[in-house]
């Protein structure tokens, strides 16, 4: 249901004659990343020719450090994908 919700205000908010948009996520106390790296993976699907850039943030260092490696590991799919 997330990304179905975000969807909608993306679409609201994108220019229907632009395809070389850039789409910016920031998930803030994002945890371990289940919803952003959904997000991420569907956005990358759906809107193809567009720079869609991730961000996640949380204050665990190590957890950070651990899904920064999960999302470099998933290659191309993840490109764009990175946390703080």
């Amino acid at each position: 249901k997330f990304v179905e919700i975000v969807h909608q205000h993306i679409r609201q908010a994108l220019p229907t004659t632009d395809t070389q948009s850039s789409i910016e996520v920031v998930d803030m106390g994002c945890g371990r990343g289940y919803l952003t790296f959904a997000l991420h993976h569907f956005l990358r699907q759906q809107y193809q020719t567009a720079n869609v850039q991730s961000r996640g943030i949380d204050v665990r260092p190590k957890l950070v450090d651990e899904i920064n490696g999960i999302a470099q590991a998933l290659g191309k799919d993840m490109e764009g994908l990175v946390f703080e």
